[in-house]
């Protein structure tokens, strides 16, 4: 299976048969002004998410963001919807709403237009939103031991940010002075990521 989200005016997500490209379901997200489904979907595996016996977890969920302002939770086979967050109206901010989630446990971390925020990724309620920050459009990574994980994400201020996985607290700051879209790949105890200059910088995790 593969999962995209569309652009305007189609404003919605979708889930391809991988060998044939045949459509499996479709889901409308919010239609509006610069509404696309920008963000990458993540996917949990079938019987991870949430209590055994709920049809909608045991098939897998489907967790994305639109520009809209919502993160949407869908069932991955069906496409149905299980439930939807607004960014817009509990955290009061909107966009960029274009990150992609890291989904660790039962719980998502996702980044918006003042930072990061946690969800919980069974029923949707509001966990931790991170001191605000520049907008995150870069999709979020995640590192560390278990209990001493952190988030690391790039900002439109420029900025490397790192927060605590557990409390999204910040943690450390480096500022690069471009731009940062792209997300922080993690490898041997370090992470890596790119400003709009094309300067690479690595930190130690």
């Amino acid at each position: 299976m593969v999962v995209v989200g569309t652009t305007d005016p189609d404003d919605a997500i979708y889930a391809f048969n991988a060998t044939t490209g045949a459509i499996l379901w479709r889901f409308q997200t919010l239609v509006g002004i610069d509404s696309d489904v920008g963000a990458p979907p993540t996917l949990a595996e079938p019987g991870t998410i949430g209590a055994v016996g709920t049809a909608s977890y045991t098939d897998g969920v489907v967790y994305d963001t639109g520009k809209d302002g919502q993160t949407y939770a869908l069932d991955l086979q069906t496409g149905a919807q299980i439930w939807t967050f607004n960014i817009k109206k509990t955290i009061k901010h909107g966009n960029p709403a274009q990150s992609g989630a890291a989904l660790v446990g039962n719980a998502v971390y996702i980044g918006y237009g003042a930072g990061v925020f946690s969800l919980n990724a069974t029923t949707g309620a509001l966990i931790w939103t991170s001191p605000v920050a520049a907008p995150v459009i870069s999709s979020v990574s995640v590192t560390g031991p278990a209990g001493k994980q952190v988030i690391a994400v790039g900002d439109y201020a420029g900025n490397v940010d790192v927060f605590s996985l557990a409390t999204g607290a910040n943690l450390f700051t480096y500022a690069t002075g471009a731009a940062i879209f792209g997300s922080a790949g993690i490898s041997t105890g370090q992470f890596f990521i790119t400003s709009s200059t094309g300067d690479l910088y690595a930190f130690g995790s």
